[in-house]
């Protein structure tokens, strides 16, 4: 935690002060500077090839899944005849 504050990549959010049985202690809490944030993100995305990549694998997977499912309402629960 140390070296992240140290770096700038996190910032001292403040905190709350709780109690317990055993008396009072501090939970610290963090924050991420937003520009730091906007190259993390940068970092990550995906490349224009990547993101192509991904969402044919995501139509693929969605038309498999269309295919396997039954075409009716009823999700493909046969009506019984109830007795008169």
């Amino acid at each position: 935690m140390k070296a992240l504050l140290d770096a700038g990549l996190i910032v001292d959010a403040g905190g709350e002060i709780r109690r317990d049985a055993l008396g009072a202690y501090r939970v610290p809490s963090y924050g991420m500077p937003l520009p730091v944030h906007y190259q993390w993100c940068s970092a990550v995305a995906f490349t224009d090839e990547e993101m192509e990549a991904f969402e044919a694998e995501m139509s693929a997977s969605h038309d498999r899944l269309a295919r396997a499912r039954p075409r009716v309402g009823n999700f493909g629960i046969k009506p019984v005849q109830q007795a008169r």
